[in-house]
């Protein structure tokens, strides 16, 4: 499953980032704003967040998530 949805990523031209530590997410309209724990920033249509459920209270998200 994994490599299938990482294929289909990469041929629509999306990106996969891994060991990217991020510390905010902030969603515009149709874009979302990534920052990183190392400061670097990217723009994003979508993003696809692979993590433990107990990291979730290490990201600030904007808008909150629902609870």
């Amino acid at each position: 499953m994994c490599t299938y949805l990482g294929e289909q990523i990469m041929s629509r031209g999306g990106s996969i980032k891994l060991k990217f530590y991020v510390s905010e997410v902030i969603q515009h309209e149709n874009k979302c704003l990534i920052k990183g724990e190392d400061g670097s920033t990217m723009e994003a249509d979508y993003i696809i967040m692979a993590m433990p459920p107990c990291s979730v209270n290490r990201i600030r998200f904007t808008p909150q998530l629902s609870t």
